[in-house]
């Protein structure tokens, strides 16, 4: 009988310290951040949808079929942006009229973005192999393609800078890359991301990129108006983010 009790106090034990370490997991779990998502000034010709939430503020606009985006989001609620994006796509999907054959982003003021990526590069044997080749021979035209075919194949296989495109894909958009191109390759040392990259453990040669731009193409898209399609140029900033984007 006494053996029998101690086993019954046992087990009760055991469940107690397991529900206790569960709702200690539960309590750790960070909660998802309150959002908004809501039109811009839009007119015939142009489609404005904006979101936010604590500590990032994404804008999108469509004009002349080319969706651009910009983002200023550089806290910890960044992991989160897939969801308010997401939304955003739902509200363009059914506020905005316009076809869009393009959705542009770039990295210029992304510096987060940038940072994954060359921690990503800095692990990676070809990437450094290349780094070293373009020191040695800067002129040659294999090495000059290389970054943009390599970051291509990053953000096709790992999904990076990819979180506009797969919400718009979630909303009934059908975007695939459809070219990548780097502005600026610098040594790390000489790169706007040194001090906080220093850490990583790199030759002398190895090269970061900034300034990136990746565009990606509607294979949905069917010709016809917007008639004034064009290819897209380098113009996404969030310089003015602030003002484009009034706090509600």
């Amino acid at each position: 009988m006494k053996k029998t009790m101690v086993s019954v106090i046992t087990v009760l034990s055991w469940f107690f310290l397991l529900s206790c370490q569960t709702t200690e997991v539960a309590k750790d779990q960070p909660l998802s951040p309150t959002f908004s998502v809501y039109s811009g000034k839009s007119d015939p010709l142009m489609c404005n949808v904006q979101g936010e939430m604590q500590g990032c503020r994404a804008d999108w606009t469509v004009t002349a079929g080319i969706l651009t985006h910009r983002q200023d989001c550089n806290s910890v609620n960044r992991k989160f942006m897939p969801l308010m994006l997401n939304a955003m796509a739902r509200n363009l999907n059914e506020t905005c009229a316009l076809k869009i054959k393009y959705a542009r982003v770039t990295t210029k003021d992304d510096e987060q973005a940038e940072k994954r990526l060359a921690k990503m590069m800095s692990q990676s044997k070809l990437w450094n192999k290349y780094s070293k080749a373009s020191k040695a021979n800067p002129k040659d035209k294999s090495t000059k393609e290389f970054p943009e075919k390599f970051i291509r194949k990053v953000v096709e296989v790992k999904g990076l800078f990819s979180d506009v495109a797969q919400a718009l894909n979630t909303n009934g958009y059908n975007f695939l890359v459809e070219k990548v191109e780097v502005t600026k390759l610098n040594p790390l040392v000489e790169s706007r991301h040194f001090q906080s990259l220093r850490q990583i453990k790199t030759a002398n040669s190895f090269i970061v990129p900034e300034n990136i731009r990746i565009v990606w193409l509607n294979k949905d898209f069917v010709d016809g108006k917007p008639n004034r399609m064009r290819t897209p140029q380098d113009t996404n900033t969030t310089q003015g983010l602030q003002k484009t984007l009034p706090q509600r």
